[in-house]
Protein backbone atom coordinates (compact mmCIF):
# COMPACT_ATOMS: atom_id res chain seq x y z
CA UNK A 1 0.00 0.00 0.00
CA UNK A 2 1.42 3.36 -1.03
CA UNK A 3 0.31 5.60 1.85
CA UNK A 4 0.74 9.36 1.47
CA UNK A 5 0.72 11.83 4.37
CA UNK A 6 0.12 15.44 3.36
CA UNK A 7 2.14 18.19 5.04
CA UNK A 8 -0.66 20.47 6.22
CA UNK A 9 0.34 23.27 8.66
CA UNK A 10 -2.87 25.29 8.19
CA UNK A 11 -6.12 25.50 10.11
CA UNK A 12 -9.31 24.20 8.52
CA UNK A 13 -10.76 27.70 8.52
CA UNK A 14 -8.14 28.67 5.94
CA UNK A 15 -9.89 26.34 3.49
CA UNK A 16 -12.92 28.62 3.34
CA UNK A 17 -11.07 30.94 0.97
CA UNK A 18 -10.50 29.29 -2.42
CA UNK A 19 -7.34 31.31 -3.03
CA UNK A 20 -5.29 30.31 0.00
CA UNK A 21 -2.23 28.07 -0.04
CA UNK A 22 -4.22 25.60 2.05
CA UNK A 23 -6.97 25.32 -0.57
CA UNK A 24 -4.47 24.84 -3.40
CA UNK A 25 -2.65 22.18 -1.39
CA UNK A 26 -5.73 20.02 -0.89
CA UNK A 27 -6.80 20.41 -4.53
CA UNK A 28 -3.34 19.33 -5.70
CA UNK A 29 -3.33 16.48 -3.19
CA UNK A 30 -6.74 15.30 -4.40
CA UNK A 31 -5.43 15.26 -7.97
CA UNK A 32 -2.32 13.33 -6.94
CA UNK A 33 -4.26 10.73 -4.96
CA UNK A 34 -6.60 10.08 -7.87
CA UNK A 35 -3.85 9.97 -10.49
CA UNK A 36 -1.62 7.49 -8.66
CA UNK A 37 -4.22 5.66 -6.54
CA UNK A 38 -2.53 6.66 -3.30
CA UNK A 39 -3.97 5.92 0.12
CA UNK A 40 -4.21 9.16 2.15
CA UNK A 41 -3.06 8.94 5.76
CA UNK A 42 -5.76 10.42 8.07
CA UNK A 43 -4.31 13.21 10.22
CA UNK A 44 -7.21 15.57 10.98
CA UNK A 45 -8.88 15.47 14.38
CA UNK A 46 -12.44 14.15 13.96
CA UNK A 47 -13.76 16.73 16.43
CA UNK A 48 -12.21 19.55 14.41
CA UNK A 49 -13.75 18.03 11.30
CA UNK A 50 -17.20 17.98 12.89
CA UNK A 51 -16.92 21.63 13.96
CA UNK A 52 -15.83 22.64 10.48
CA UNK A 53 -18.68 20.73 8.85
CA UNK A 54 -21.13 22.52 11.11
CA UNK A 55 -19.68 25.82 10.04
CA UNK A 56 -19.83 25.27 6.27
CA UNK A 57 -23.35 23.89 6.56
CA UNK A 58 -24.38 27.29 7.88
CA UNK A 59 -22.89 29.09 4.88
CA UNK A 60 -24.97 29.82 1.80
CA UNK A 61 -24.32 27.11 -0.76
CA UNK A 62 -21.93 25.41 1.63
CA UNK A 63 -22.75 21.82 0.75
CA UNK A 64 -22.14 22.32 -2.97
CA UNK A 65 -19.45 25.00 -2.87
CA UNK A 66 -17.18 23.10 -0.50
CA UNK A 67 -17.57 19.66 -2.01
CA UNK A 68 -13.85 19.31 -2.69
CA UNK A 69 -13.13 20.19 0.95
CA UNK A 70 -15.54 17.51 2.13
CA UNK A 71 -13.80 14.96 -0.05
CA UNK A 72 -10.44 15.95 1.44
CA UNK A 73 -11.77 15.73 4.99
CA UNK A 74 -13.38 12.36 4.34
CA UNK A 75 -10.01 11.06 3.12
CA UNK A 76 -7.86 12.63 5.80
CA UNK A 77 -9.84 12.41 9.02
CA UNK A 78 -11.16 9.58 11.13
CA UNK A 79 -9.85 6.04 11.03
CA UNK A 80 -6.88 6.96 13.17
CA UNK A 81 -4.24 4.45 14.09
CA UNK A 82 -2.72 6.88 16.53
CA UNK A 83 -1.67 4.77 19.47
CA UNK A 84 0.16 6.44 22.33
CA UNK A 85 3.19 7.81 20.54
CA UNK A 86 4.21 10.32 17.92
CA UNK A 87 6.95 10.70 15.32
CA UNK A 88 8.74 13.84 14.18
CA UNK A 89 10.72 14.70 11.06
CA UNK A 90 14.22 15.90 11.89
CA UNK A 91 14.83 18.79 11.48
CA UNK A 92 11.24 19.54 12.41
CA UNK A 93 9.26 21.76 10.00
CA UNK A 94 7.19 24.45 11.64
CA UNK A 95 3.46 24.31 12.42
CA UNK A 96 2.90 20.55 12.33
CA UNK A 97 0.15 19.58 14.76
CA UNK A 98 0.37 16.91 17.43
CA UNK A 99 -2.32 14.95 15.59
CA UNK A 100 -0.18 15.05 12.45
CA UNK A 101 2.83 13.69 14.35
CA UNK A 102 0.78 10.91 15.89
CA UNK A 103 -0.64 10.08 12.45
CA UNK A 104 2.91 9.82 11.10
CA UNK A 105 3.82 7.31 13.81
CA UNK A 106 0.56 5.40 13.31
CA UNK A 107 1.18 5.13 9.57
CA UNK A 108 4.65 3.66 10.07
CA UNK A 109 4.96 0.05 9.03
CA UNK A 110 7.89 -1.20 11.05
CA UNK A 111 8.29 -4.13 8.63
CA UNK A 112 8.33 -1.94 5.52
CA UNK A 113 10.67 1.04 5.08
CA UNK A 114 8.52 2.46 2.26
CA UNK A 115 5.53 3.53 4.36
CA UNK A 116 4.43 6.28 4.55
CA UNK A 117 5.55 8.80 1.95
CA UNK A 118 5.33 12.47 3.01
CA UNK A 119 3.97 14.82 0.36
CA UNK A 120 4.82 18.51 0.64
CA UNK A 121 3.06 21.45 -1.12
CA UNK A 122 5.32 23.71 -3.19
CA UNK A 123 4.86 26.62 -0.79
CA UNK A 124 6.25 24.48 2.03
CA UNK A 125 9.40 23.17 0.37
CA UNK A 126 11.56 25.63 2.28
CA UNK A 127 10.32 24.24 5.60
CA UNK A 128 11.60 20.73 4.83
CA UNK A 129 15.35 20.16 4.94
CA UNK A 130 15.31 16.81 3.14
CA UNK A 131 18.44 15.12 1.83
CA UNK A 132 18.36 13.06 -1.36
CA UNK A 133 14.57 13.14 -1.30
CA UNK A 134 14.26 11.77 2.24
CA UNK A 135 14.16 13.04 5.80
CA UNK A 136 15.13 11.51 9.13
CA UNK A 137 12.24 10.51 11.40
CA UNK A 138 12.48 10.42 15.19
CA UNK A 139 10.16 7.86 16.83
CA UNK A 140 9.03 8.82 20.33
CA UNK A 141 8.76 5.20 21.46
CA UNK A 142 12.04 4.13 19.85
CA UNK A 143 14.40 7.06 20.33
CA UNK A 144 17.55 5.07 19.56
CA UNK A 145 16.33 3.81 16.18
CA UNK A 146 17.06 5.72 13.02
CA UNK A 147 14.41 5.90 10.34
CA UNK A 148 14.01 7.81 7.09
CA UNK A 149 11.05 8.38 4.83
CA UNK A 150 10.55 9.86 1.38
CA UNK A 151 9.63 13.54 1.12
CA UNK A 152 8.12 14.32 -2.29
CA UNK A 153 7.04 17.65 -3.76
CA UNK A 154 3.29 17.63 -4.33
CA UNK A 155 3.54 19.30 -7.74
CA UNK A 156 6.54 17.33 -9.03
CA UNK A 157 5.84 13.96 -7.45
CA UNK A 158 6.52 12.08 -10.69
CA UNK A 159 10.09 13.39 -10.79
CA UNK A 160 11.13 11.94 -7.43
CA UNK A 161 13.68 9.14 -7.98
CA UNK A 162 12.13 6.68 -5.50
CA UNK A 163 8.34 7.17 -5.26
CA UNK A 164 7.67 4.58 -7.97
CA UNK A 165 10.84 2.47 -8.00
CA UNK A 166 10.58 1.68 -4.27
CA UNK A 167 7.39 -0.25 -5.06
CA UNK A 168 8.47 -1.73 -8.40
CA UNK A 169 11.47 -4.09 -8.26
CA UNK A 170 11.36 -4.48 -12.06
CA UNK A 171 12.14 -0.76 -12.46
CA UNK A 172 15.92 -0.42 -12.89
CA UNK A 173 15.95 2.79 -14.91
CA UNK A 174 18.01 4.70 -12.32
CA UNK A 175 20.87 2.27 -12.63
CA UNK A 176 21.11 2.21 -16.41
CA UNK A 177 19.71 5.54 -17.62
CA UNK A 178 19.48 6.06 -21.38
CA UNK A 179 22.22 8.28 -22.81
CA UNK A 180 19.55 10.34 -24.58
CA UNK A 181 17.51 10.18 -27.78
CA UNK A 182 16.85 7.80 -29.50
CA UNK A 183 17.33 5.52 -26.48
CA UNK A 184 14.60 7.03 -24.27
CA UNK A 185 12.08 4.48 -25.48
CA UNK A 186 14.29 1.59 -24.37
CA UNK A 187 14.34 1.91 -20.54
CA UNK A 188 16.06 -0.59 -18.31
CA UNK A 189 13.00 -2.36 -16.98
CA UNK A 190 12.58 -6.07 -16.55
CA UNK A 191 9.33 -7.13 -18.28
CA UNK A 192 6.77 -7.50 -15.50
CA UNK A 193 3.78 -9.87 -15.49
CA UNK A 194 0.50 -7.99 -15.83
CA UNK A 195 -0.91 -9.23 -12.54
CA UNK A 196 2.11 -7.95 -10.58
CA UNK A 197 1.42 -4.24 -10.89
CA UNK A 198 0.17 -2.07 -8.04
CA UNK A 199 1.77 -0.77 -4.89
CA UNK A 200 1.04 -3.41 -2.27
CA UNK A 201 4.38 -5.06 -1.59
CA UNK A 202 2.83 -7.53 0.85
CA UNK A 203 0.47 -8.88 -1.83
CA UNK A 204 3.18 -9.19 -4.46
CA UNK A 205 4.26 -12.68 -3.40
CA UNK A 206 0.69 -13.94 -3.81
CA UNK A 207 0.47 -12.48 -7.32
CA UNK A 208 3.79 -14.09 -8.23
CA UNK A 209 2.45 -17.54 -7.32
CA UNK A 210 -0.16 -17.15 -10.03
CA UNK A 211 2.40 -15.72 -12.46
CA UNK A 212 4.70 -18.74 -11.99
CA UNK A 213 1.86 -21.10 -12.76
CA UNK A 214 1.48 -19.41 -16.14
CA UNK A 215 5.20 -19.64 -16.94
CA UNK A 216 7.59 -16.95 -18.11
CA UNK A 217 6.29 -17.15 -21.68
CA UNK A 218 2.69 -16.04 -22.07
CA UNK A 219 1.53 -15.85 -25.66
CA UNK A 220 4.09 -13.70 -27.48
CA UNK A 221 5.36 -12.13 -24.25
CA UNK A 222 8.34 -13.06 -22.08
CA UNK A 223 8.35 -12.01 -18.41
CA UNK A 224 10.91 -11.94 -15.66
CA UNK A 225 9.53 -13.83 -12.65
CA UNK A 226 11.80 -14.29 -9.61
CA UNK A 227 12.37 -17.63 -7.84
CA UNK A 228 9.71 -18.86 -5.42
CA UNK A 229 11.92 -18.18 -2.41
CA UNK A 230 12.17 -14.47 -3.22
CA UNK A 231 10.40 -12.22 -0.69
CA UNK A 232 10.39 -8.46 -1.33
CA UNK A 233 10.02 -7.70 2.37
CA UNK A 234 13.39 -9.34 3.08
CA UNK A 235 15.27 -7.17 0.58
CA UNK A 236 17.02 -4.41 2.49
CA UNK A 237 16.48 -0.81 1.56
CA UNK A 238 20.13 -0.38 0.56
CA UNK A 239 20.03 -3.42 -1.74
CA UNK A 240 16.71 -2.34 -3.27
CA UNK A 241 17.97 1.15 -3.99
CA UNK A 242 21.21 -0.30 -5.41
CA UNK A 243 19.32 -2.33 -8.01
CA UNK A 244 19.76 -5.63 -6.14
CA UNK A 245 16.05 -6.21 -5.86
CA UNK A 246 16.16 -9.72 -7.34
CA UNK A 247 18.71 -12.55 -6.86
CA UNK A 248 21.60 -12.67 -9.28
CA UNK A 249 23.48 -15.56 -10.85
CA UNK A 250 25.97 -16.36 -13.62
CA UNK A 251 25.69 -18.66 -16.63
CA UNK A 252 28.78 -19.14 -18.79
CA UNK A 253 30.30 -15.90 -17.48
CA UNK A 254 27.08 -13.97 -18.17
CA UNK A 255 25.73 -12.35 -15.00
CA UNK A 256 22.25 -11.06 -14.40
CA UNK A 257 18.97 -11.61 -12.60
CA UNK A 258 18.05 -15.23 -11.87
CA UNK A 259 14.47 -16.19 -12.67
CA UNK A 260 12.27 -19.01 -11.37
CA UNK A 261 13.31 -21.38 -14.19
CA UNK A 262 17.05 -20.87 -13.76
CA UNK A 263 17.49 -18.45 -16.65
CA UNK A 264 19.67 -15.36 -16.17
CA UNK A 265 18.53 -11.97 -17.45
CA UNK A 266 21.55 -9.91 -18.46
CA UNK A 267 21.19 -6.26 -19.45
CA UNK A 268 22.84 -5.25 -22.72
CA UNK A 269 23.61 -1.61 -22.12
CA UNK A 270 24.80 -0.92 -25.65
CA UNK A 271 21.74 -2.28 -27.43
CA UNK A 272 19.40 -1.64 -24.46
CA UNK A 273 17.60 -4.94 -24.17
CA UNK A 274 17.77 -8.09 -22.10
CA UNK A 275 19.83 -11.10 -23.12
CA UNK A 276 18.09 -14.01 -21.42
CA UNK A 277 20.73 -16.66 -20.88
CA UNK A 278 18.78 -19.91 -20.98
CA UNK A 279 19.54 -22.64 -18.47
CA UNK A 280 19.63 -25.29 -21.18
CA UNK A 281 21.96 -23.27 -23.39
CA UNK A 282 21.63 -20.38 -25.80
CA UNK A 283 19.98 -17.04 -25.21
CA UNK A 284 17.02 -14.94 -26.25
CA UNK A 285 16.84 -11.16 -26.70
CA UNK A 286 13.87 -9.51 -25.00
CA UNK A 287 12.89 -5.84 -24.70
CA UNK A 288 11.45 -4.08 -21.65
CA UNK A 289 7.90 -4.91 -22.75
CA UNK A 290 8.60 -8.62 -22.96
CA UNK A 291 8.69 -8.79 -26.75
CA UNK A 292 11.19 -11.15 -28.35
CA UNK A 293 13.74 -9.42 -30.57
CA UNK A 294 14.87 -12.63 -32.26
Amino acid sequence: MKAALLDFPWTLDQLLDSYTAASKAILDFDTLVRKHHLTPVPFIDSEAQARFYARINELQGGKARYGYIRRFLDNCSGGFNLGMHSAEPSPLPDSLTHHWKRALRGAFDDADWRVPQIVVPATRKGAWASTAGEIAISLEDRPTEGARRIVADLTSYDEHPFVFADFDPWDLRRHHPPPGPPHLNHPCRLPRPHNCGGDDIKELCEHLITARQGGWKVGTKNYYIPPAAWDPLTVTKSDWRAGKTFPRATIDRHSGYLDHWGNVWEWDGAERHWDVQLLGGGYQRVNHLGDSLD
